[in-house]
Protein backbone atom coordinates (compact mmCIF):
# COMPACT_ATOMS: atom_id res chain seq x y z
CA UNK A 1 0.00 0.00 0.00
CA UNK A 2 1.47 3.06 -0.90
CA UNK A 3 1.61 6.27 1.44
CA UNK A 4 -1.61 8.99 1.69
CA UNK A 5 -1.36 12.70 1.23
CA UNK A 6 -4.44 14.51 2.82
CA UNK A 7 -4.63 18.04 1.97
CA UNK A 8 -6.93 20.43 3.79
CA UNK A 9 -9.00 22.23 3.71
CA UNK A 10 -10.47 25.16 1.04
CA UNK A 11 -11.23 25.62 -2.14
CA UNK A 12 -12.31 28.13 -4.33
CA UNK A 13 -12.65 28.92 -8.64
CA UNK A 14 -10.24 30.79 -10.19
CA UNK A 15 -10.84 32.63 -13.95
CA UNK A 16 -7.70 33.64 -15.57
CA UNK A 17 -7.68 36.10 -18.38
CA UNK A 18 -4.74 37.19 -20.58
CA UNK A 19 -5.32 41.13 -20.62
CA UNK A 20 -1.88 42.39 -21.59
CA UNK A 21 -1.43 46.36 -22.03
CA UNK A 22 -5.28 46.38 -21.89
CA UNK A 23 -5.47 46.24 -18.20
CA UNK A 24 -5.38 49.82 -17.95
CA UNK A 25 -8.04 50.10 -20.06
CA UNK A 26 -9.95 47.07 -17.90
CA UNK A 27 -9.05 48.78 -15.29
CA UNK A 28 -10.11 52.59 -16.13
CA UNK A 29 -13.71 50.50 -16.82
CA UNK A 30 -14.37 49.23 -13.27
CA UNK A 31 -13.66 52.43 -11.93
CA UNK A 32 -16.19 54.15 -14.07
CA UNK A 33 -18.69 51.64 -13.57
CA UNK A 34 -18.32 52.21 -9.91
CA UNK A 35 -17.30 48.03 -9.33
CA UNK A 36 -15.19 46.68 -6.33
CA UNK A 37 -15.13 50.84 -4.91
CA UNK A 38 -13.13 49.90 -1.86
CA UNK A 39 -10.37 48.87 -4.13
CA UNK A 40 -10.80 52.14 -6.43
CA UNK A 41 -7.45 53.36 -5.04
CA UNK A 42 -5.76 50.40 -6.47
CA UNK A 43 -7.77 50.60 -9.67
CA UNK A 44 -6.37 54.26 -10.18
CA UNK A 45 -2.98 53.20 -9.91
CA UNK A 46 -3.16 50.43 -12.27
CA UNK A 47 -5.01 53.34 -14.79
CA UNK A 48 -2.07 55.66 -13.94
CA UNK A 49 1.03 53.86 -13.67
CA UNK A 50 -0.04 50.35 -14.86
CA UNK A 51 1.26 47.46 -12.91
CA UNK A 52 4.93 45.75 -12.29
CA UNK A 53 4.31 42.98 -9.32
CA UNK A 54 1.92 40.87 -8.66
CA UNK A 55 -1.30 42.48 -6.89
CA UNK A 56 -4.10 40.59 -4.90
CA UNK A 57 -7.34 42.69 -3.46
CA UNK A 58 -9.49 40.90 -1.29
CA UNK A 59 -13.45 41.85 -1.69
CA UNK A 60 -16.41 40.87 0.37
CA UNK A 61 -19.24 38.30 -0.79
CA UNK A 62 -21.78 41.27 -1.06
CA UNK A 63 -20.07 41.86 -4.14
CA UNK A 64 -21.06 38.98 -6.33
CA UNK A 65 -22.84 41.25 -8.86
CA UNK A 66 -19.53 43.50 -9.04
CA UNK A 67 -17.49 40.06 -10.20
CA UNK A 68 -20.54 39.06 -12.37
CA UNK A 69 -19.98 42.11 -14.29
CA UNK A 70 -16.87 42.29 -14.45
CA UNK A 71 -16.54 38.86 -16.03
CA UNK A 72 -19.20 39.72 -18.39
CA UNK A 73 -17.06 43.65 -19.46
CA UNK A 74 -13.95 40.71 -20.26
CA UNK A 75 -16.17 38.76 -22.37
CA UNK A 76 -17.00 41.82 -24.29
CA UNK A 77 -13.68 42.96 -24.47
CA UNK A 78 -11.43 39.81 -25.06
CA UNK A 79 -10.97 37.50 -27.90
CA UNK A 80 -10.50 34.49 -25.84
CA UNK A 81 -12.15 33.49 -22.66
CA UNK A 82 -10.65 32.72 -19.19
CA UNK A 83 -8.78 29.27 -17.92
CA UNK A 84 -11.07 27.87 -15.57
CA UNK A 85 -9.48 26.34 -12.89
CA UNK A 86 -9.82 24.89 -8.81
CA UNK A 87 -8.43 26.83 -7.15
CA UNK A 88 -7.13 27.46 -3.14
CA UNK A 89 -3.87 26.41 -1.95
CA UNK A 90 -4.66 23.06 -0.70
CA UNK A 91 -6.96 22.24 -3.62
CA UNK A 92 -4.72 23.05 -6.46
CA UNK A 93 -1.81 21.08 -4.24
CA UNK A 94 -4.08 18.31 -4.18
CA UNK A 95 -4.97 17.59 -7.42
CA UNK A 96 -2.16 18.67 -8.68
CA UNK A 97 -0.41 15.43 -6.81
CA UNK A 98 -3.09 13.50 -8.02
CA UNK A 99 -2.88 13.98 -11.87
CA UNK A 100 0.89 13.67 -11.25
CA UNK A 101 -0.25 9.89 -10.59
CA UNK A 102 -2.04 9.20 -14.07
CA UNK A 103 -1.05 6.79 -16.49
CA UNK A 104 1.30 3.71 -15.57
CA UNK A 105 -0.59 1.07 -14.50
CA UNK A 106 0.51 1.10 -11.36
CA UNK A 107 3.06 4.08 -9.30
CA UNK A 108 4.84 4.10 -6.26
CA UNK A 109 3.82 7.86 -5.60
CA UNK A 110 1.28 8.73 -3.18
CA UNK A 111 -2.27 8.24 -2.90
CA UNK A 112 -3.65 12.08 -2.98
CA UNK A 113 -6.58 13.75 -1.59
CA UNK A 114 -8.13 16.48 -0.90
CA UNK A 115 -10.13 16.87 2.61
CA UNK A 116 -12.34 20.04 3.30
CA UNK A 117 -15.23 22.42 2.21
CA UNK A 118 -17.14 22.27 -1.29
CA UNK A 119 -18.14 25.32 -1.94
CA UNK A 120 -21.22 25.49 -4.30
CA UNK A 121 -18.88 27.46 -6.76
CA UNK A 122 -16.38 24.94 -7.22
CA UNK A 123 -19.02 21.82 -7.44
CA UNK A 124 -21.25 23.55 -10.65
CA UNK A 125 -17.84 23.82 -12.63
CA UNK A 126 -16.85 20.49 -11.59
CA UNK A 127 -20.65 19.19 -12.38
CA UNK A 128 -20.40 21.18 -15.78
CA UNK A 129 -16.82 19.54 -16.33
CA UNK A 130 -15.84 23.57 -17.01
CA UNK A 131 -12.11 22.69 -15.52
CA UNK A 132 -9.55 20.08 -17.00
CA UNK A 133 -10.01 16.22 -15.71
CA UNK A 134 -12.93 17.54 -13.70
CA UNK A 135 -14.48 14.14 -13.37
CA UNK A 136 -11.32 12.42 -12.30
CA UNK A 137 -10.87 15.26 -9.81
CA UNK A 138 -14.39 15.04 -8.07
CA UNK A 139 -14.40 11.21 -8.35
CA UNK A 140 -11.09 10.75 -7.40
CA UNK A 141 -9.67 13.58 -5.25
CA UNK A 142 -12.45 15.48 -3.76
CA UNK A 143 -12.93 12.22 -1.39
CA UNK A 144 -14.26 13.76 1.48
CA UNK A 145 -16.28 17.43 0.81
CA UNK A 146 -18.26 19.06 3.13
CA UNK A 147 -20.82 21.27 1.25
CA UNK A 148 -21.01 24.64 1.85
CA UNK A 149 -23.48 27.94 0.63
CA UNK A 150 -20.78 30.13 -0.85
CA UNK A 151 -19.84 31.17 -3.92
CA UNK A 152 -15.94 32.00 -3.21
CA UNK A 153 -14.10 32.97 -6.75
CA UNK A 154 -11.15 35.01 -8.12
CA UNK A 155 -10.66 36.87 -11.31
CA UNK A 156 -6.80 37.09 -12.44
CA UNK A 157 -6.22 39.60 -15.23
CA UNK A 158 -2.59 38.96 -16.47
CA UNK A 159 -0.45 41.70 -18.07
CA UNK A 160 2.42 41.72 -19.80
CA UNK A 161 4.49 41.22 -16.53
CA UNK A 162 2.59 40.88 -13.54
CA UNK A 163 -0.95 39.65 -12.84
CA UNK A 164 -3.27 41.27 -10.98
CA UNK A 165 -6.13 38.70 -8.48
CA UNK A 166 -9.35 39.80 -7.09
CA UNK A 167 -10.66 37.46 -4.57
CA UNK A 168 -13.62 36.63 -3.35
CA UNK A 169 -13.09 34.20 0.05
CA UNK A 170 -16.10 33.59 1.78
CA UNK A 171 -16.92 29.91 2.56
CA UNK A 172 -13.34 29.03 2.95
CA UNK A 173 -12.82 29.60 6.34
CA UNK A 174 -11.55 26.35 8.21
CA UNK A 175 -13.92 27.24 11.06
CA UNK A 176 -16.91 25.28 9.13
CA UNK A 177 -14.78 22.44 9.44
CA UNK A 178 -15.21 22.79 13.34
CA UNK A 179 -17.53 24.56 14.26
CA UNK A 180 -17.50 23.05 18.50
CA UNK A 181 -13.50 24.31 17.75
CA UNK A 182 -12.77 20.27 17.51
CA UNK A 183 -12.08 18.29 14.58
CA UNK A 184 -13.45 14.75 15.65
CA UNK A 185 -16.23 14.99 13.03
CA UNK A 186 -13.42 15.13 10.45
CA UNK A 187 -10.89 12.82 11.61
CA UNK A 188 -14.12 10.39 12.07
CA UNK A 189 -15.24 10.64 8.19
CA UNK A 190 -11.16 9.95 6.54
CA UNK A 191 -11.01 7.00 9.31
CA UNK A 192 -14.20 5.83 7.66
CA UNK A 193 -12.78 6.01 4.33
CA UNK A 194 -10.11 4.35 5.14
CA UNK A 195 -11.50 1.33 6.31
CA UNK A 196 -13.19 1.07 2.89
CA UNK A 197 -9.37 0.64 1.61
CA UNK A 198 -7.89 -2.92 1.33
CA UNK A 199 -4.54 -2.25 2.91
CA UNK A 200 -3.82 1.01 5.58
CA UNK A 201 -1.24 3.32 4.40
CA UNK A 202 2.49 3.24 5.70
CA UNK A 203 2.36 6.98 6.29
CA UNK A 204 -0.87 9.61 6.08
CA UNK A 205 0.44 12.80 5.66
CA UNK A 206 -1.69 15.78 6.57
CA UNK A 207 -1.07 18.80 4.50
CA UNK A 208 -2.32 22.20 5.20
CA UNK A 209 -1.21 26.19 3.55
CA UNK A 210 -0.97 28.81 6.60
CA UNK A 211 -2.48 31.67 4.84
CA UNK A 212 -3.74 34.48 6.35
CA UNK A 213 -6.21 34.42 9.25
CA UNK A 214 -8.98 36.28 9.73
CA UNK A 215 -10.85 37.12 12.63
CA UNK A 216 -14.20 34.76 12.93
CA UNK A 217 -17.07 34.12 15.31
CA UNK A 218 -17.21 31.44 17.08
CA UNK A 219 -19.98 29.88 19.64
CA UNK A 220 -18.69 29.90 23.00
CA UNK A 221 -18.37 26.46 23.44
CA UNK A 222 -15.37 26.77 20.26
CA UNK A 223 -14.39 29.81 21.99
CA UNK A 224 -13.71 27.89 25.18
CA UNK A 225 -11.70 25.17 23.40
CA UNK A 226 -9.69 27.11 21.38
CA UNK A 227 -8.71 29.01 24.17
CA UNK A 228 -7.26 26.28 26.01
CA UNK A 229 -5.81 25.43 22.69
CA UNK A 230 -3.91 28.94 22.85
CA UNK A 231 -2.88 28.41 26.38
CA UNK A 232 -1.21 25.28 25.75
CA UNK A 233 0.92 26.85 22.89
CA UNK A 234 1.26 29.88 24.47
CA UNK A 235 1.63 29.38 28.00
CA UNK A 236 2.11 32.66 29.86
CA UNK A 237 5.29 33.44 27.10
CA UNK A 238 3.41 35.85 24.66
CA UNK A 239 0.09 37.59 26.18
CA UNK A 240 0.39 40.20 23.61
CA UNK A 241 -0.20 37.56 20.70
CA UNK A 242 -2.68 35.90 23.11
CA UNK A 243 -4.66 39.10 22.99
CA UNK A 244 -4.60 39.29 19.34
CA UNK A 245 -5.61 35.54 18.71
CA UNK A 246 -8.71 35.87 20.86
CA UNK A 247 -10.89 38.56 21.49
CA UNK A 248 -11.67 39.97 24.66
CA UNK A 249 -15.03 41.52 23.92
CA UNK A 250 -16.43 38.76 22.05
CA UNK A 251 -16.34 35.39 20.75
CA UNK A 252 -13.98 36.08 17.49
CA UNK A 253 -10.83 34.31 17.28
CA UNK A 254 -8.38 34.05 14.85
CA UNK A 255 -7.83 31.16 12.18
CA UNK A 256 -4.76 30.37 12.90
CA UNK A 257 -5.63 28.69 16.69
CA UNK A 258 -8.01 26.26 14.33
CA UNK A 259 -4.95 25.41 12.37
CA UNK A 260 -2.97 24.68 15.64
CA UNK A 261 -5.72 22.35 17.16
CA UNK A 262 -6.23 20.27 13.71
CA UNK A 263 -1.91 19.25 13.68
CA UNK A 264 -2.08 18.51 17.01
CA UNK A 265 -5.43 16.36 17.33
CA UNK A 266 -4.53 14.94 14.26
CA UNK A 267 -1.14 13.32 16.11
CA UNK A 268 -3.63 12.25 19.15
CA UNK A 269 -5.73 9.96 16.88
CA UNK A 270 -6.01 6.11 16.04
CA UNK A 271 -4.02 7.01 12.92
CA UNK A 272 -1.42 6.90 15.45
CA UNK A 273 2.42 6.90 14.86
CA UNK A 274 1.79 6.90 10.81
CA UNK A 275 0.95 10.66 10.78
CA UNK A 276 3.38 13.12 9.78
CA UNK A 277 2.50 16.95 9.39
CA UNK A 278 3.42 19.61 6.18
CA UNK A 279 2.92 22.98 6.36
CA UNK A 280 3.03 25.76 3.70
CA UNK A 281 3.60 29.33 4.46
CA UNK A 282 1.96 32.17 2.50
CA UNK A 283 2.97 35.58 2.50
CA UNK A 284 3.52 37.37 5.71
CA UNK A 285 2.74 41.05 4.37
CA UNK A 286 -0.36 43.49 4.27
CA UNK A 287 -1.62 45.18 1.79
CA UNK A 288 0.52 47.77 2.17
CA UNK A 289 3.96 45.30 2.26
CA UNK A 290 4.55 45.48 5.91
CA UNK A 291 5.47 42.46 7.98
CA UNK A 292 2.13 41.51 9.91
CA UNK A 293 4.37 39.99 12.77
CA UNK A 294 1.88 38.97 14.47
CA UNK A 295 0.63 36.35 11.89
CA UNK A 296 4.19 35.81 11.23
CA UNK A 297 4.66 35.17 15.33
CA UNK A 298 1.78 32.67 15.03
CA UNK A 299 3.29 30.34 12.13
CA UNK A 300 6.58 29.69 13.96
CA UNK A 301 4.47 28.16 16.64
CA UNK A 302 2.53 26.66 13.42
CA UNK A 303 5.27 25.24 12.15
CA UNK A 304 6.79 23.73 15.63
CA UNK A 305 4.10 21.02 15.15
CA UNK A 306 5.39 20.04 11.19
CA UNK A 307 7.08 17.46 10.40
CA UNK A 308 8.04 19.04 7.04
CA UNK A 309 7.73 22.88 6.12
CA UNK A 310 7.92 24.86 2.76
CA UNK A 311 8.40 28.64 2.29
CA UNK A 312 9.02 31.12 -0.68
CA UNK A 313 12.19 33.36 -0.07
CA UNK A 314 10.35 36.34 1.42
CA UNK A 315 8.33 34.24 3.82
CA UNK A 316 12.27 33.02 5.38
CA UNK A 317 13.42 36.04 5.27
CA UNK A 318 9.82 37.36 6.97
CA UNK A 319 10.29 34.41 9.48
CA UNK A 320 13.67 34.85 10.07
CA UNK A 321 13.26 38.15 10.97
CA UNK A 322 10.28 37.47 13.45
CA UNK A 323 12.06 34.80 15.27
CA UNK A 324 15.55 36.74 15.50
CA UNK A 325 14.03 39.71 16.12
CA UNK A 326 16.43 40.95 13.11
CA UNK A 327 16.51 41.54 10.11
CA UNK A 328 20.04 40.93 8.82
CA UNK A 329 20.29 41.96 5.20
CA UNK A 330 24.31 40.90 5.66
CA UNK A 331 22.64 37.02 5.64
CA UNK A 332 22.44 34.84 3.27
CA UNK A 333 19.05 32.93 2.60
CA UNK A 334 20.18 29.34 3.00
CA UNK A 335 21.42 30.36 6.43
CA UNK A 336 18.38 31.98 7.82
CA UNK A 337 16.49 28.74 6.49
CA UNK A 338 18.67 26.72 8.81
CA UNK A 339 18.74 28.69 11.59
CA UNK A 340 15.12 28.41 11.88
CA UNK A 341 14.19 26.27 15.13
CA UNK A 342 12.22 23.68 13.50
CA UNK A 343 12.87 19.75 13.96
CA UNK A 344 11.31 19.57 10.05
CA UNK A 345 12.59 19.20 6.54
CA UNK A 346 12.85 22.55 5.37
CA UNK A 347 12.38 23.76 1.90
CA UNK A 348 12.48 26.98 0.70
CA UNK A 349 11.78 28.31 -3.08
CA UNK A 350 11.98 30.74 -5.58
CA UNK A 351 12.04 31.51 -9.06
CA UNK A 352 15.28 30.69 -9.02
CA UNK A 353 15.61 27.55 -7.17
CA UNK A 354 14.97 25.37 -4.42
CA UNK A 355 17.34 24.30 -1.35
CA UNK A 356 16.42 21.51 1.40
CA UNK A 357 17.69 21.70 4.73
CA UNK A 358 17.33 18.34 7.07
CA UNK A 359 16.23 19.63 10.54
CA UNK A 360 15.28 16.10 11.56
CA UNK A 361 16.40 12.53 11.01
CA UNK A 362 14.51 12.11 7.22
CA UNK A 363 13.61 7.80 7.73
CA UNK A 364 11.32 9.74 10.63
CA UNK A 365 9.60 10.93 7.31
CA UNK A 366 10.36 9.32 4.28
CA UNK A 367 9.73 5.39 3.72
CA UNK A 368 11.10 5.12 0.14
CA UNK A 369 13.36 2.23 -0.76
CA UNK A 370 15.31 4.35 -3.21
CA UNK A 371 16.22 6.93 -0.62
CA UNK A 372 16.96 3.67 2.09
CA UNK A 373 19.61 2.67 -1.07
CA UNK A 374 20.92 6.26 -1.82
CA UNK A 375 19.65 9.39 0.33
CA UNK A 376 21.76 11.50 -1.66
CA UNK A 377 20.25 10.88 -5.09
CA UNK A 378 16.94 10.08 -4.01
CA UNK A 379 16.43 13.84 -2.56
CA UNK A 380 18.31 15.17 -4.88
CA UNK A 381 15.97 13.58 -7.50
CA UNK A 382 12.79 14.88 -5.14
CA UNK A 383 13.87 18.83 -5.82
CA UNK A 384 14.69 18.71 -9.02
CA UNK A 385 11.72 17.20 -10.40
CA UNK A 386 9.79 19.59 -7.97
CA UNK A 387 11.54 22.57 -9.13
CA UNK A 388 11.17 21.51 -12.84
CA UNK A 389 7.39 20.69 -12.41
CA UNK A 390 6.82 24.09 -11.29
CA UNK A 391 8.85 25.84 -13.74
CA UNK A 392 6.44 23.20 -16.36
CA UNK A 393 3.56 24.61 -15.17
CA UNK A 394 4.29 28.29 -16.07
CA UNK A 395 6.13 27.42 -19.71
CA UNK A 396 4.35 24.78 -20.98
CA UNK A 397 1.19 25.96 -23.41
CA UNK A 398 -2.99 25.33 -22.55
CA UNK A 399 -2.50 24.32 -19.06
CA UNK A 400 -0.55 21.44 -19.51
CA UNK A 401 2.22 21.87 -17.09
CA UNK A 402 -0.37 21.60 -14.49
CA UNK A 403 -1.56 18.42 -15.66
CA UNK A 404 1.39 16.90 -16.36
CA UNK A 405 2.53 13.24 -15.20
CA UNK A 406 5.52 11.70 -13.59
CA UNK A 407 6.54 10.72 -17.14
CA UNK A 408 6.13 14.23 -18.88
CA UNK A 409 7.85 15.60 -16.35
CA UNK A 410 10.97 13.65 -16.13
CA UNK A 411 11.11 13.86 -19.95
CA UNK A 412 11.38 17.96 -19.90
CA UNK A 413 13.57 17.53 -16.82
CA UNK A 414 16.01 15.70 -18.57
CA UNK A 415 16.23 18.01 -21.26
CA UNK A 416 17.02 20.62 -19.40
CA UNK A 417 20.49 21.84 -20.17
CA UNK A 418 22.65 22.50 -17.11
CA UNK A 419 24.07 25.57 -18.95
CA UNK A 420 20.47 27.42 -18.99
CA UNK A 421 19.86 26.38 -15.36
CA UNK A 422 19.85 30.21 -13.52
CA UNK A 423 23.67 29.35 -11.40
CA UNK A 424 24.20 32.70 -11.12
CA UNK A 425 20.94 34.23 -9.85
CA UNK A 426 20.58 31.02 -7.75
CA UNK A 427 23.52 32.29 -5.68
CA UNK A 428 22.64 35.93 -5.49
CA UNK A 429 19.47 34.65 -4.29
CA UNK A 430 20.62 31.74 -1.53
CA UNK A 431 24.14 32.40 -0.78
CA UNK A 432 25.14 36.11 -1.24
CA UNK A 433 27.07 35.12 -3.98
CA UNK A 434 30.03 34.27 -2.52
CA UNK A 435 28.92 32.29 0.46
CA UNK A 436 29.28 28.24 0.61
CA UNK A 437 26.37 26.00 1.15
CA UNK A 438 25.81 25.37 4.54
CA UNK A 439 26.39 21.95 5.51
CA UNK A 440 23.81 19.06 4.83
CA UNK A 441 21.71 21.45 2.45
CA UNK A 442 20.91 19.89 -0.78
CA UNK A 443 20.04 22.44 -3.98
CA UNK A 444 18.70 23.21 -7.40
CA UNK A 445 18.75 25.89 -9.56
CA UNK A 446 15.54 26.67 -11.68
CA UNK A 447 15.60 25.97 -15.49
CA UNK A 448 14.98 29.76 -17.37
CA UNK A 449 11.38 30.06 -18.72
CA UNK A 450 9.81 31.78 -21.26
CA UNK A 451 6.39 33.01 -19.53
CA UNK A 452 6.34 35.66 -17.11
CA UNK A 453 6.16 35.03 -13.27
CA UNK A 454 2.82 36.11 -13.13
CA UNK A 455 1.32 33.78 -15.61
CA UNK A 456 0.17 31.12 -13.28
CA UNK A 457 -1.87 31.70 -9.63
CA UNK A 458 -1.17 29.32 -6.95
CA UNK A 459 2.53 28.48 -8.40
CA UNK A 460 3.60 27.89 -4.49
CA UNK A 461 0.72 25.53 -4.33
CA UNK A 462 1.62 23.42 -7.53
CA UNK A 463 5.58 23.06 -5.95
CA UNK A 464 3.91 22.12 -2.87
CA UNK A 465 2.02 19.48 -4.20
CA UNK A 466 4.45 18.34 -6.43
CA UNK A 467 7.31 18.12 -3.65
CA UNK A 468 4.98 15.92 -1.03
CA UNK A 469 4.29 13.96 -3.63
CA UNK A 470 7.79 13.11 -4.98
CA UNK A 471 8.90 13.48 -1.63
CA UNK A 472 6.53 10.54 -0.12
CA UNK A 473 6.96 7.82 -2.81
CA UNK A 474 7.26 4.34 -1.36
Amino acid sequence: MCNLLVWAHQATVDYNYRVGPRITEIAKLILQNGWLSEHHGSFQRIVDDGIKDDRKLLVGESTATDFDNIKQLLAQKLLEGPEIEIGGDPAIAAIRGHLLRLGPGSTDLPEVWYMGLLPESVKDVLEKRQVNEAYEIRTNVFKIAQAVKHRPQSIGLEADVAKLILIQSSGRSISLLAPDGSFQDFFSSLEQELKQKSSPPTRIVLAITAGKPNMVEVSQKSYAALAQTVSQVLGDSDPELKAMLLSATDTKVSEIIFLWQLLREIKKTAFGDRVRTFVGTRDFRDKNNRLDRPFAKSALYLLKEADIISSNDAEIHDLYAVHTRETKHEIPLAYKLRELPFRAIKVCHSADGVIMDLGCRPEHIITSDSFRKDPSTFLTDVLRLAADGATYAMDATAGLGRSANESMIRIYSGHVNEKSRQHERFNAMFLGITEPMPAGMISIPSARVVRTLGAVVGLGAVFDGLLLSFLMRE
